[in-house]
This record gives structure tokens, C-alpha cells and sequence, in this order.
């Protein structure tokens, strides 16, 4: 290598002197690479270590600083955010976006004065019990649950709103503690609350066979895009919530479309008995206001959720923000 001209190609070999030094696999030992090449290579190389090593030292720097320093930052960052965007619009036509901003950044005081609350309980506690409080651990977003996952889940959410457009079905599954297959499955003197276990896979079995429908028979039209997520009641028993997009071809623009998909009033006992027993048994609300004055929805003796609902003999699309459904007046069609 001494005697290299200036230009001359360099060996696979010499390169080897350097470890941190990508190069290509495939290439003989007796091949050669431009210089120019090797130039470029190195150059990378020592970018990207160098932005790598700046992410590891601001990551560590935040997980060391204190609740006082990390207000600060956040409030510098809504301060910088706010001073730039008036820059680009110095007429003030992004106001919207500067009170988003404010009003993240003060989410974000608000999650670290929680945060400040919960680590000297912490602390007090341990001091009171002479022990050594335990290291303070922020969860990624890959567990389950934690704030960083259901944000992301979240962003997720709103990307496919953005792409697709809004949700055109808002739907629910609730659990029956009285399904068939969990009720033959209790072993003697066991209630549905002592299996909890059971309950959750008869309801995993019935939502993916409903996800079944949805997606792949169509059942609701064709599905471009769905969001649900499952929670838990008082007395364990999971209830599915799911946003649909449908179509374009079989979005509800119509009242008879939405007839079609939503119904508000109880079925002919004649024409459908099954389904005719199956609402009034689960999907009757009340009685409440007058008939119940201490019935749970009752506040201010009105029910919080409107009941009873007023006759219509059509559906209105908007009242309110809010829909009216068809409740037409009749002997097998009454307020539900």
C-alpha cells in the first residue's frame, strides 16, 4: 500500500483493517474497489454511527432526567413549536394547530405530573418502611396496554380514518352469561363469575366467527377497513366495540339505507318470534322516568340516555348531531 498511486484501486483485503468499514460480501478477495467507492463507504459509515450515538445519548439523557427538567423540555417544546409555526404564518390563520399543540403539551403535564404523584408515594412509602424504593421502568409500546401501545393503536386508528374516510357503522357485541356454551360447560355448583376462562374463549369463538361474517361473507357490505378493541364489565364479561368502513358502494346515505342497517323498533312476534323474545329480553331499556324515578339512568329525574324516545314515523339523519331512528306508532312496532 505504500507504493499506491494516487487513483489506484484498493484491495478487499486492506479493508479488513477497518472493522467498522462495510463493504460487499459477494466481491472475491482478489477484487477491487474504487477508492471513490471506499471514500463514499467511510463516510456513510461514520454518519450513521455518529447519529446513532447521538439518539443513544439524548435517550439516555431523558431517562435520567428529573420531573422538573422534562416539564421544562416539554414546555420549550410547545414554545418553539408555537414561535415556528407563526413564522410560517405570521397572520395568525394556524391557530387551530397552535391549540392542538398547547393542548398535547399540556396532556403531557398533566401524564408527568401523575407520573411525579405516583414516584413519591413510591418514595414515601419506601422511606416509611425502611426499605429501598425500586427503579422507575417507562413500558415500550410492545406491551400490551400501556400508554405507548394504545397510543400507537390510536395513531394507527386515525391513519386509516385519514386514508379511508370516516367509520360509517359503530357496532357492539356484548357477552350473554347465559349462552349455551357456557352454561353446559359450569361444573356442579359453579356460577359464570367462577369461570372466567370459560367466558372469554366462548366470546373469542363467537367474535371471530362475527369478524367471519363482516369481512369475508359481507354480510354488512363490502369492508374496506375496521378498527374494535375489547374491554371488560364490572363482572368480567368482555363486550367487543368496532368501527366499519364500508364502500363507497354501501355507505348509509339514505334513510332507507340506514333503515336497512339499524332498526329501533320491535319485531313481529308472528313474523320473527325468535328474534321477537330475543329483544325483549335483552335489548329493552328501562323502565325509568316516571313509571321508574329510581332507576340508575335517572339524574335530575330525567334518564341520561333519553328514554323514552319520542314517536317517528321516518328516520332523521341529523338532529342534534345525533340521529333520529324510525319508531313508527303501532301495535308491533312501540318505543324500544
Amino acid at each position: 500500500m505504500e507504493n499506491e498511486q494516487p487513483g489506484k484501486r484498493r484491495r478487499k483485503q486492506d479493508l479488513q483493517v477497518r472493522p467498522d468499514l462495510c463493504y460487499d460480501e459477494s466481491l472475491d478477495i482478489d477484487d477491487e474497489v474504487p477508492s471513490t467507492s471506499l471514500q463514499v463507504t467511510l463516510k456513510n459509515s461514520v454518519s450513521v454511527k455518529r447519529k446513532h450515538d447521538n439518539a443513544k445519548r439524548v435517550s439516555t439523557l431523558r431517562a435520567n432526567e428529573t420531573t422538573e427538567v422534562r416539564e421544562r423540555r416539554i414546555l420549550d417544546d410547545a414554545r418553539r413549536h408555537r414561535e415556528s409555526r407563526s413564522k410560517i404564518d405570521p397572520k395568525g390563520k394556524s391557530e387551530l394547530l397552535q391549540r392542538r399543540a398547547a393542548q398535547h403539551a399540556q396532556a403531557r403535564l398533566d401524564e408527568t405530573h401523575e407520573q411525579r404523584r405516583l414516584l413519591d408515594h413510591m418514595e414515601n412509602r419506601a422511606n416509611s418502611e425502611g426499605i429501598k424504593a425500586g427503579k422507575a421502568v417507562i413500558l415500550p409500546s410492545s406491551f400490551m396496554g400501556s400508554p405507548r401501545n394504545m397510543q400507537q393503536l390510536y395513531q394507527d386508528a386515525m391513519a386509516m380514518v385519514r386514508k379511508y374516510g370516516k367509520p360509517d357503522l359503530f357496532l357492539t357485541m356484548t357477552t350473554n352469561p347465559r349462552w349455551r356454551e357456557i352454561v353446559d360447560n359450569l361444573l356442579p355448583c359453579q356460577t359464570v363469575s367462577d369461570r372466567p376462562d370459560l367466558v372469554a374463549r366462548v366470546f373469542n369463538m363467537k367474535a371471530r366467527q362475527l369478524l367471519k361474517e363482516i369481512k369475508k361473507d359481507n354480510i354488512l357490505g363490502i369492508v374496506v377497513a375496521y378498527v374494535y378493541t375489547i374491554e371488560y364489565q364490572k363482572r368480567s364479561l368482555p363486550h367487543m366495540h368496532m368501527l366499519i368502513i364500508l364502500h363507497e358502494d354501501y355507505k348509509p346515505k339514505t334513510r332507507e339505507t340506514i333503515d336497512k342497517y339499524v332498526s329501533a323498533e320491535i319485531p313481529d312476534k308472528e313474523n320473527n318470534p325468535k328474534l321477537y323474545d330475543i329483544i325483549l329480553k335483552h335489548m329493552i331499556h328501562g323502565p325509568c322516568g316516571n313509571l321508574n324515578t329510581k332507576s340508575p339512568c335517572m339524574e335530575n329525574g330525567k334518564c341520561v340516555k333519553e328514554f323514552p324516545k319520542r314517536f317517528s314515523e321516518e328516520t332523521v339523519e341529523n338532529h342534534n348531531g345525533y340521529p333520529v331512528y324510525r319508531r313508527r306508532q303501532g301495535s308491533t312496532a312501540i318505543i324500544s
